[in-house]
């Protein structure tokens, strides 16, 4: 069981780096970074959930994560 929770721990801390990764590497057209909170306007959910659906973290429907991944 410890096995399984820390591989758990270890893709989950993999895709948060992916997340960050894709989020950071996103200009706004001002040359300003975009942000959590702008890529949840535009994806039409909270900022909790983008942070899910980024990270992995908890459930998210495919069809909002998929909102989510276009959005940002």
């Amino acid at each position: 069981r410890d096995k399984v929770n820390c591989r758990l721990r270890q893709e989950n801390a993999a895709r948060a780096v992916s997340a960050c990764s894709l989020l950071s590497g996103i200009k706004k057209e001002a040359g300003t970074m975009v942000t959590i909170r702008d890529v949840a306007k535009k994806a039409g959910v909270s900022v909790a959930t983008v942070s899910c659906a980024l990270n992995g973290t908890k459930q998210v429907r495919p069809e909002t994560r998929s909102r989510v991944l276009e959005a940002a």
